[in-house]
């Protein structure tokens, strides 16, 4: 993963990346269907036999998931350990 090596430039870079990931977070969120409606989803197709990739359920959230698409960078940066970086100390 490339970042900034100067602190106070990584802290920069770090604050838009965490920005980043809370926009893809909360328009992913924003984008599902209430609980109540996947639960209502759920509920008729188990009752139609259909609790399946054919289900309203499934379509609907494989919908969302499309249409909001996880950012390739997404898992790395969350998963990285920037504690065993080293960095150029700029900051007083």
């Amino acid at each position: 993963m490339e970042f900034p090596r100067l602190r106070s430039e990584f802290r920069d870079w770090q604050n838009e990346m965490n920005a980043k990931v809370s926009e893809y977070v909360d328009g992913r969120q924003m984008s599902y269907p209430s609980i109540e409606e996947q639960l209502d989803l759920l509920f008729h197709d188990i009752e139609h036999g259909t609790l399946d990739s054919s289900g309203k359920f499934f379509r609907a959230i494989a919908a969302v998931k499309a249409s909001v698409a996880k950012p390739s960078w997404i898992e790395e940066y969350k998963n990285y350990d920037f504690s065993k970086e080293t960095f150029e100390e700029d900051l007083d």
